[in-house]
């Protein structure tokens, strides 16, 4: 019995092991869960991993970031950031695209912020977002302009509710967040 009791016992355990590796589908489980897109949308993770670690312009880097923080990963995010400057410096050449890639860029590392509970840094990458976009001849979208606008909001009645981290005290940032809106409400209908 000693040799079958072995040999069952190294069955029992080749079969757990793929299990674990394999799942109990019999294929191999993903070591990151993929957002609903996919299969393409690992594809274009690695293309805009690939295209950052080529060339690092802020462009492809904001692009980087965001996807990582749809995937709720605000520290590989701010790993991407990392590799740029904080900011663009000011000058009289600056293009209207350079403004908006700017902007762009001070959005996201203001999103990057508030997804680790740094809602003071988020509120002043927001507005150095805003008064990027709102330098003559920015090339800023309506878009990237209303969701600054709408975030700064949102932090400015986080931080008067006394609220650094939305995560930490979710009731307190909800009712911010309300407050905010309505705020942006009354003064739209102005």
């Amino acid at each position: 019995m000693g040799k079958l009791g072995f040999l069952l016992n190294g069955v029992l355990v080749s079969g757990v092991v793929s299990v674990l590796f394999l799942g109990a589908e019999g294929v191999a489980s993903p070591v990151l869960d993929a957002p609903l897109g996919g299969d393409s949308s690992k594809s274009d993770l690695s293309a805009l991993e690939s295209s950052v670690a080529i060339q690092p312009e802020a462009r492809n880097v904001t692009e980087l970031a965001t996807a990582y923080l749809d995937r709720q990963q605000p520290g590989l995010a701010q790993a991407a950031l990392d590799r740029l400057p904080e900011s663009a410096p000011d000058s009289a050449a600056a293009t209207s695209a350079d403004s908006a890639a700017e902007a762009s860029l001070l959005y996201v590392r203001s999103r990057v912020a508030l997804a680790q509970g740094r809602g003071s840094d988020a509120l002043a990458f927001s507005r150095t977002a805003l008064s990027a976009c709102e330098r003559p001849g920015a090339a800023c979208q309506g878009g990237l302009y209303a969701k600054t606008l709408h975030q700064i909001a949102w932090l400015e009645a986080m931080t008067d509710a006394g609220v650094q981290d939305p995560a930490a005290e979710p009731d307190r940032a909800r009712n911010a967040m309300e407050g905010a809106v309505r705020e942006v409400r009354l003064v739209a209908n102005q």
